[in-house]
């Protein structure tokens, strides 16, 4: 069996021996100096006292603008139900799984009818099923008839986001 897995000739960057003792020395100096002799500890400089919150770096990495503040101040600070805000939520960022939504979802060859369940008339999408529907346009009125507010239903939601 040969050798030639055991050892191997290294040919970049041979060193003499005076330069490998210099850099042991440096090693030396550089591991025997302590900065500070208090023991070490980690700090979350995010934090005021120093811990580690995954509240503050996902505040600390999401962008902020005061649409957010408001939006959030208004979705979740209300005392309406969770699910209610969720759904909300969920439709305002363009994720609520509707066939419009599915079917980008699906391969090419598997697209099935994609049609509003209230009207029968047009595609299932979310702008078109919570706004301008006839039968959500009628729903929007009642609702806001009771704060002496009208509906005007000529607007794509997400335009007024």
């Amino acid at each position: 069996m040969s050798n030639a897995f055991v050892s191997f000739k290294n040919t970049k960057n041979k060193k003499n021996g005076h330069e490998e003792i210099a850099e042991f020395q440096k090693i030396g100096k550089i591991s025997a100096r302590r900065i500070s002799e208090a023991p070490d500890k980690r700090i979350w400089s995010l934090e005021s006292n120093g811990r580690f919150l995954v509240k503050s770096l996902t505040t600390h990495l999401s962008p902020s603008s005061p649409l957010d503040n408001v939006l959030h101040m208004a979705l979740w600070k209300t005392n309406s139900p969770r699910r209610a805000n969720v759904l909300v939520w969920v439709l305002l960022f363009g994720h609520l799984n509707m066939s419009s939504v599915l079917q980008q979802k699906l391969p090419a060859g598997c697209l099935f009818p994609s049609i509003c369940p209230f009207c029968l008339q047009h595609g299932e999408d979310p702008s078109h099923l919570f706004f301008l529907c006839p039968y959500s346009a009628k729903c929007w009125e009642k609702l806001l008839s009771v704060f002496n507010m009208s509906w005007v239903s000529d607007k794509d939601y997400s335009e007024t986001v």
